[in-house]
């Protein structure tokens, strides 16, 4: 008891102190502020790249890509702890519309919206087809046409003064042309001269608000096989570049992500065994014997697959 009358003595006589007390809360309240604010802005952001890229996601570093994706596909698919794969193709672009003068750089982002709603938060993203994803791709006004989903940062007029987005109660007509730039295995241009360039036509047919400026911005999001095509990614077989999974809850992520990996190592020795044929062929091509190479048996066995060697 006398420690606390002794205290409070010195507090009352010292003025001085009740400075250092208010000072000492505000740096306390301060902190708690910001740490408050801080974790909600990373929790928020966790959130919205989690519903974009799903829980899991093996993909390439290569533009290319990488070839028997379906059979990883169904490798993934019959596992208990992987609850929906989507593969996806992503290349980069240019957007522009018929009879303009301009273009934009945008990133191709090829899915089938059916499997990419299981896999991820894509068809919370949407306005229109919400509730239908499956049906991202086709426009209401534009029966025979093939629709597109564009990122809501790049719709132009779109952004209302009070920081939210206007929608009209239907898609408004609007054509636009998506071009791209075909690749081959070795990740150049896989045509020469004015025709290296691979564009088509696409109507608006819907428009995706993932919440991170940079995705919304910058992403035409079209159907997979559609996207193969224009990116040159289907000869001689089809290609993807990742290939995002949704794992069950059971399941923690960092297990199920280590088991992922684990079942591409069989595809990747397969990769590196076409490689090294192909490689060690055109080798023996440059040396003059490509009587002989092409005649091998090895050869006649790999050739079909040299497009999953990046």
């Amino acid at each position: 008891m006398y420690k606390w009358i002794l205290a409070w003595r010195y507090f009352r006589k010292r003025p001085i102190t009740l400075l250092a007390v208010a000072a000492v809360a505000l740096c306390v309240f301060i902190v708690v502020v910001v740490m408050t604010v801080m974790n909600g802005l990373v929790e928020e952001f966790r959130q919205k790249n989690h519903r974009y890229v799903g829980d899991c996601v093996v993909s390439s570093e290569s533009l290319v890509g990488f070839g028997y994706y379906e059979k990883f596909q169904e490798i993934l698919e019959t596992q208990p702890f992987v609850a929906a794969v989507s593969p996806v193709v992503r290349q980069v672009g240019l957007l522009t519309q018929p009879q303009a003068s301009w273009n934009i750089g945008v990133d191709i982002v090829g899915i089938d919206p059916r499997l990419h709603a299981g896999a991820t938060g894509f068809g919370e993203t949407l306005h229109y087809r919400k509730n239908a994803p499956e049906l991202a791709f086709v426009p209401t006004y534009e029966a025979d046409g093939l629709g597109c989903v564009i990122g809501i940062d790049l719709m132009p007029n779109r952004r209302l003064p009070e920081g939210g987005y206007y929608h009209a109660p239907e898609p408004f007509p609007m054509s636009i042309v998506v071009s791209s730039f075909p690749l081959n295995i070795r990740g150049g241009l896989a045509r020469a001269g004015t025709d290296s360039v691979s564009s088509r036509t696409f109507y608006y047919s819907d428009d995706s608000h993932t919440g991170i400026v940079k995705v919304d911005g910058n992403t035409v999001y079209l159907p997979l096989d559609t996207a193969q095509t224009l990116c040159g990614m289907t000869a001689p077989c089809a290609a993807s570049t990742k290939c995002p999974s949704l794992l069950h809850p059971a399941h923690r992520w960092m297990k199920g992500c280590r088991k992922s990996k684990h079942f591409g190592i069989p595809i990747r020795r397969h990769i590196a065994t076409c490689r090294a044929v192909i490689y060690s062929t055109m080798s023996a091509w440059k040396a003059g014997s490509k009587t002989a190479a092409a005649s091998s048996p090895r050869w006649k066995k790999s050739r079909r697959c040299c497009c999953c060697c990046f």
